[in-house]
């Protein structure tokens, strides 16, 4: 008797020592979670410039056919190609060479099993350049397509109307990740991260959560999903916490505040009442952060943080003085592939900014501002659209 009481006391205090120790482990992983006020920027606005995140700038000179205008487009670049998701007129994915030469049209609009219905079509090609994958949010699959053109397959995500993308990337694997909206519905275990291989076979399914249904708005705005240096970071569109996956979990690693005195708070939403959230990319040794309140006005605010130091900006009027090649501001989207910020130059505007002198001459580069005066001089008003392209500088941690 008295040895089983003996071993049952030496199995107590052991529990207690584990228990004791996990706790601890636990305070020191919390320890590790950088805090990010965001309101610091309101009360830091100051000139901020492009040449603070960039460190080159390339130009792409699309080739002038009537199939392959774009209008307003949404850019993935490779180390051979640039991908445009051209949306409205006409809403048409396209592949160019990256001396501006097009390589060939993926797809079509339509309600074929090979096209897509969308208006607004969004791709991105794979890491080794042998597909492409489009988007079609309207009829909630994805589609696959050789670099060539030629249809390989569909994944169907969601018969329902309730289960949104709200964003997806293709990592060094060639694996697709996909994350999507809170569901408005109940749900019990519903995963907001799914990962398919090349082949659109569903590999991994994981961040599961549970929620009643929703009656506000605690569903909308758009989710984070970054990879960098092959580590995964996911967070959801309202919510307040950065999370970054290690191995089969998910660990806190930023937390953002957007309300005065509001504790820290996992898995909270970024407002009480659901009216504000934020739109993460990382450039850099930076993360941009765009502030948009949902329900009152519809303010955009951008704030860059600085990864290193902690400090956070508000540039003035929202955008990045363009210090590069002088050209206009540069509005930075949360959208943009990783490691470049992408737009298209329409000829017209551009030739009245030079006929105008409507450009900035204390440069960085002016070196690149006289490629680009050369490729304007060059262009006629009715030529396709020049490409910028500018190289953020890489951030070693």
């Amino acid at each position: 008797m008295q040895n089983t009481i003996s071993k049952m006391l030496v199995a107590f205090l052991f529990s207690i020592i584990i228990v004791t120790f996990l706790s601890c482990n636990s305070q020191e992983e919390d320890s590790d979670i950088i805090e990010i006020d965001i309101t610091d920027g309101d009360r830091n606005e100051k000139e901020f410039k492009l040449s603070e995140i960039v460190d080159d700038v390339e130009y792409i000179k699309l080739e002038t056919r009537n199939d392959c205008f774009i209008s307003n487009g949404r850019f993935d670049i490779s180390e051979n190609f640039l991908l445009i998701s051209n949306r409205y007129h006409p809403s048409q994915v396209m592949l160019f060479k990256r001396d501006g030469r097009l390589h060939t049209l993926i797809g079509e609009q339509g309600k074929g099993p090979s096209e897509y219905i969308t208006t607004h079509p969004q791709a991105k090609i794979a890491p080794n350049e042998e597909w492409v994958i489009v988007h079609d949010s309207d009829a909630k699959k994805l589609l696959q397509y050789s670099k060539d053109g030629t249809f390989l397959r569909s994944y169907v995500y969601s018969q329902t109307a309730d289960n949104r993308l709200s964003d997806f990337k293709i990592n060094s694997d060639q694996q697709i990740v996909l994350i999507f909206y809170r569901p408005m519905e109940a749900v019990e275990q519903y995963p907001i991260l799914r990962i398919l291989d090349e082949n659109l076979t569903l590999v991994e399914e994981s961040f599961h959560i549970s929620k009643q249904k929703s009656n506000g708005y605690d569903s909308a705005g758009k989710a984070t999903l970054l990879i960098e240096n092959d580590e995964l970071f996911l967070r959801e569109g309202f919510y307040d916490t950065l999370f970054q996956k290690k191995e089969n979990q998910f660990v806190p690693k930023y937390h953002f505040n957007y309300t005065d005195n509001s504790p820290t708070s996992y898995f909270s939403p970024i407002s009480k009442k659901f009216d504000t959230f934020i739109w993460l990319s990382m450039i850099g040794k930076y993360f941009m952060c765009q502030t948009v309140l949902y329900i009152d006005d519809g303010t955009i605010s951008t704030y860059f943080c600085n990864r290193e130091t902690g400090e956070i900006v508000r540039p003035s009027n929202d955008n990045t003085l363009n210090d590069i090649d002088g050209f206009g501001e540069v509005w930075i989207s949360p959208d943009e592939p990783k490691g470049f910020v992408i737009k298209a130059l329409d000829v017209i505007n551009l030739k009245e900014k030079l006929g105008e002198g409507d450009y900035l001459t204390e440069l960085i580069f002016p070196e690149k501002q006289k490629q680009l005066i050369q490729l304007i001089e060059e262009s006629s008003i009715d030529d396709n659209a020049i490409v910028r392209v500018f190289h953020l500088k890489e951030y070693n941690q």
